[in-house]
């Protein structure tokens, strides 16, 4: 089976009621449509996952990051793939503008208590899991 190495973001801002992170919603034309996830995808060849999740947030969002920290890579498999996910956290460089849903139906930054009510992808749902327990 194919194995993919993926990246994604976990954005956080902080506010007066503790941290916020970012969550995208996305569309009907996805394998996991209407289902929440944190922004990334695929590396490039000879590219780190830090290196990848800057590209890839500008890309999606057309906001700069700056990685902070890998957390734990969640093995996902799909009929046709199996991903190796590799979440970072991240914080919005000084200059960035706010995060746009390039990409996405729908993107925001929410509260813990919001996040674990959001209908979430499997595997950004372990990710998320681990977030909120650190």
């Amino acid at each position: 089976m194919k194995q993919i190495e993926v990246c994604c973001a976990l954005i956080s801002l902080n506010s007066e009621n503790g941290p916020l992170l970012m969550a995208a919603k996305k569309g009907n034309h996805a394998s996991i449509a209407h289902l929440y996830e944190f922004p990334g995808g695929k590396l490039e060849p000879n590219e780190s996952a830090k290196e990848a999740i800057v590209r890839e947030i500008y890309e999606e969002t057309h906001a700069h990051i700056i990685p902070l920290k890998q957390l734990t890579p969640v093995f996902h498999k799909f009929p046709e793939k199996e991903i190796i996910l590799i979440p970072i956290k991240c914080t919005l460089a000084t200059d960035s503008p706010l995060p746009s849903p390039l990409e996405h139906e729908h993107l925001g930054f929410y509260t813990s208590n919001t996040l674990q009510s959001l209908p979430w992808a499997p595997a950004d749902r372990q990710i998320l899991d681990e977030w909120l327990n650190t």
